[in-house]
């Protein structure tokens, strides 16, 4: 026993509020709370903080569109190859949900647009055989259009024909 401010503190409460304070910092460090370990941890946060809502979602398209090249070279049973398809039709999932839903600033031809592009994806990710080099093509030219359209600040489709899902 220990003895603080004139009281005896036994062991067992010294360990335990060493195990609170432990697992408060560690739960800190989980949740990237802690500004330094989250640096260390993904030094590209700061990076993505800065990019623009268009930006991130070209990246974003662009990411799957890697892995869809990736899978396009594995075997037809692979679970990196089940998980991409999978991940892909998530993904036009949401993108379909977003843009036909009512709060969304871009215009109604624009929208039924994507949500039309967003549906065939679907189908074909529902077919027999899934056409992966469309699927990457199609990855491609929404994150060429939204790149096109981040850089010249424009919430309509640029002149070549690519497309953006949020209105900023």
């Amino acid at each position: 026993m220990r003895q603080r401010s004139g009281e005896a503190v036994p062991d067992v409460v010294r360990v335990y509020s060493l195990a609170i304070h432990t697992l408060r910092r560690n739960l800190g460090m989980i949740t990237g709370r802690q500004e330094g370990w989250k640096m260390s941890y993904n030094p590209y946060a700061r990076q993505d903080e800065l990019l623009s809502d268009r930006e991130r979602e070209a990246k974003l398209f662009e990411r799957m569109r890697g892995r869809v090249l990736l899978a396009m070279k594995e075997e037809d049973f692979s679970l990196s190859r089940a998980r991409t398809l999978a991940d892909l039709h998530r993904l036009w999932t949401h993108v379909a949900t977003l843009v036909s839903d009512d709060d969304n600033k871009l215009p109604q031809e624009l929208r039924a647009r994507i949500v039309s592009v967003a549906m065939a994806m679907l189908r074909d990710l529902d077919g027999e055989t899934p056409d992966l080099d469309f699927q990457a093509e199609v990855l491609g030219n929404f994150a060429e259009g939204l790149r096109t359209s981040a850089a010249s600040g424009s919430s309509q489709a640029p002149a070549g024909g690519g497309v953006t899902i949020i209105s900023v």
